[in-house]
C-alpha cells in the first residue's frame, strides 16, 4: 500500500505556465486532404515533399516545414536534403526535438542522403499604414481605429504568413485593413523589410543579411550600436558600399567607415566586414531596407512577419465618402 504523510483533505493546483505546442483537432477537411497523401508516399522519404508530409503527421508541435535538396543551398551541398521546422508558438525549435526529428526521420530516407534539420530564417516587415475614415460613419475615436489597424495587422501576419512558402501579398494586406471598420475608407501602405542579428562584443565577425528581395538603393538603416566609442549606425551609399556612420552636434551624418561592407541591391544580400562593436541599442540590432516590390516573396526556409508593434500607424479623418 501507498501511504502519503503528511495527509491533506484539500489541495489546490494553480497553472504556472499555460501549455503551448499543441494543435486544434484535425478537422475533415484536411483529413481528406492529407489522408491520400499520407499513404501514397508510404512511410518513405523519397522526394521533398514526403520529408514535409511525415514530420507534420508525426509531430502535431511543429506548425510548419519545408524541405529542399542541397543542390538549391547557397553554396550547393550534394547528398543531403535540408529540413527547416517551425515549432507551434515559438521561433526556433530546441535542439532536443530537431535532433528527435532527424533521428526519426533517418531510417526511412535513401540511401546516400543525409537530412540536415534546420532553423527557420525570419524576415520582419515593418508596414507604415495610413488609415482615412469617415467622421459621420465612425462611432470610435481615432485612437481606437488605430488599435483596430493594429490588431488587424497582427491577425493577417498569424493566419496568412509566418509559415514557409507564404508571400505577402500587398493587395490582400491593405483589402484586410479596410474591412476593420465601416468607417474605414481606405488605407495606404508601405513596407520596409527588416533583418536583425545580435552582434559580437568580443571579436571581429562577418555579419550576413539575406533580404531575398530586391532592395532600394540608399534605404539601407540600422538601429544604434557602439563603434570606436560613438553612437553609429549602418547605411548604405546608394552604389552598393555599406557604410558606418554617426551624427554630429548639428545632426549631420559623419562617416565612421565608409567601406564597411557590401550591398548586392538585386539579391538583398548584405555583407558586413570584420564587424565589432561594444554595445548595441536593445537585445539585437535591426537593419532595415526598402523593397522595390509591393509583394515581398520568401526563399526556402525563410519565413515573413509582420511586426505590428513596429508598424506606423497615421489616421485621416473625412467628412462623407
Amino acid at each position: 500500500s501507498l501511504s502519503i504523510t503528511p495527509s491533506y483533505t484539500s489541495a489546490t493546483l494553480s497553472v504556472n505556465t499555460v501549455a503551448r505546442g499543441g494543435v486544434e483537432l484535425e478537422n475533415i477537411d484536411s483529413i481528406k486532404f492529407n489522408a491520400p497523401r499520407n499513404y501514397k508516399i508510404q512511410n518513405r522519404a523519397v522526394v521533398a515533399k514526403d520529408f514535409e508530409r511525415i514530420i507534420l503527421n508525426e509531430n502535431t508541435n511543429i506548425a510548419s516545414t519545408v524541405a529542399f535538396g542541397g543542390e538549391e543551398a547557397i553554396p550547393p551541398v550534394h547528398g543531403k536534403v535540408y529540413i527547416a521546422i517551425k515549432p507551434q508558438g515559438e521561433l526556433i525549435a530546441t535542439e532536443t526535438v530537431k535532433q528527435e526529428i532527424e533521428n526519426s526521420i533517418q531510417d526511412r530516407t535513401m540511401l546516400g542522403i543525409d537530412p540536415v534539420i534546420i532553423d527557420p530564417v525570419y524576415l520582419y516587415i515593418v508596414p507604415t499604414v495610413n488609415t482615412f475614415y469617415d467622421t459621420l460613419k465612425s462611432t470610435v475615436s481615432s485612437s481606437s481605429i488605430q488599435t483596430l489597424i493594429r490588431n488587424a495587422i497582427s491577425d493577417f501576419s498569424t493566419t496568412s504568413l509566418e509559415q514557409f512558402g507564404k508571400k505577402l501579398r500587398y493587395s490582400r494586406f491593405v483589402r484586410e485593413l479596410d474591412n476593420v471598420d465601416d468607417a474605414v475608407l481606405n488605407n495606404e501602405a508601405t513596407f520596409e523589410m527588416q533583418k536583425r542579428f545580435v552582434p559580437s562584443t568580443s571579436s571581429k565577425q562577418l555579419v550576413k543579411l539575406e533580404y531575398h528581395n530586391a532592395i532600394e538603393a540608399g534605404s539601407l538603416l540600422s538601429t544604434s550600436f557602439t563603434f570606436n566609442n560613438f553612437t553609429a549606425f549602418i547605411d548604405d551609399d546608394g552604389l552598393g558600399n555599406v557604410r558606418i556612420f554617426r551624427f554630429n552636434t548639428a545632426k549631420e551624418k559623419v562617416s565612421i567607415n565608409s567601406n564597411a561592407g557590401t550591398i548586392d541591391y538585386t539579391t538583398g544580400e548584405v555583407n558586413i566586414n570584420d564587424f565589432l562593436v561594444s554595445a548595441f541599442d536593445g537585445i539585437e540590432v535591426k537593419v532595415n531596407a526598402n523593397p522595390v516590390n509591393k509583394d515581398i516573396v520568401p526563399v526556402r526556409e525563410q519565413v515573413i512577419i509582420v511586426s505590428s508593434s513596429d508598424a506606423v500607424i497615421t489616421t485621416k479623418a473625412e467628412v462623407g465618402d
